[in-house]
């Protein structure tokens, strides 16, 4: 019998990990440590996760990191212990998250904050945010990104779960750099077309911010920098426009903290920043 040392081969060993199938996986994350990782990481980002069950039989579909839709037998689940960010895109998803045993990250794409919130570690909403009903505790940590002018974001009669840390991202992928925002207000209260973002918008921010250091929950503001004057101060904080440079103090978790986009993405690093603000792809860990 001839055997084959993988090491020098790594670009088969490479298309074998990328390309093959569960069937093929799971028997591999058997052969040693360094191949259960890699085959784990294949299931790293996923998506519509959908957990069937019938008599003696469990079966899974999801998509993948290259967006196929895969189906896993049951002999298979044990690879979706490799799962640390779930994406929800769809409402025809039905889901036991007792299956993604190390899930650190689920993220609601717009449109679905009416989807039951699933816990985990942290939750991460792109320009809106679910109708909460009840406090329990959900997540460690809430993330709500925003890009481009916010024009409405509903919150009449909605309640905050209970979170250590809220974190709102404002990135707007249309921002010029060299439009400096006012040094002077002259909103006269009545036309906000002069603002980042409408009035009614600013309002439910503000109303999501005083409940939630009310709770207390600690809440970063990232991005408010390339605000002008007049928007920051509608949002009537009382506070002073002074932000963290520095991403070790970010740490601490005070009541409100102001922070910069370069700042907030150098103190969570990289992956993490794409767990927060790249909706345009799977990801990889």
């Amino acid at each position: 019998m001839v055997t084959i040392d993988h090491l020098y081969y790594p670009h088969i060993i490479d298309a074998l990990f990328a390309y093959s199938g569960p069937a093929s996986l799971a028997p591999m994350a058997k052969t040693c440590r360094a191949w259960r990782q890699r085959c784990l990481d294949r299931f790293y980002h996923i998506s519509d996760l959908r957990i069937l069950k019938a008599p003696n039989i469990r079966l899974a579909t999801l998509s993948d990191l290259h967006g196929t839709r895969v189906s896993l037998s049951s002999r298979e689940l044990a690879l979706l212990a490799g799962c640390r960010v779930l994406d929800i895109t769809s409402y025809h998803v039905t889901m036991r998250v007792w299956y993604l045993h190390n899930l650190q990250t689920v993220r609601y794409h717009q449109g679905l904050v009416d989807y039951p919130p699933l816990r985990a570690g942290q939750l991460v909403f792109k320009n809106e945010l679910p109708p909460f009903r009840y406090r329990n505790t959900v997540a460690e940590r809430l993330v709500i990104y925003f890009t481009g002018r916010i024009e409405q974001l509903a919150w009449y009669n909605r309640v905050l779960p209970y979170v250590r840390q809220l974190v709102f991202i404002f990135e707007d992928n249309d921002y010029d750099e060299e439009d400096c925002p006012s040094t002077e207000s002259n909103n006269d209260g009545q036309d906000d077309s002069n603002l980042d973002h409408s009035m009614p918008a600013l309002r439910a921010i503000k109303s999501i911010i005083e409940e939630a250091l009310n709770q207390p929950t600690a809440v970063v503001l990232v991005g408010t920098e390339r605000w002008s004057v007049e928007t920051f101060d509608a949002l009537q904080l009382d506070i002073d426009r002074v932000y963290e440079h520095y991403d070790e103090h970010l740490h601490i978790l005070r009541p409100l903290t102001l922070a910069t986009l370069g700042t907030y993405r150098k103190f969570v690093g990289e992956r993490e920043w794409s767990v927060m603000t790249d909706w345009t792809k799977m990801l990889c860990p």
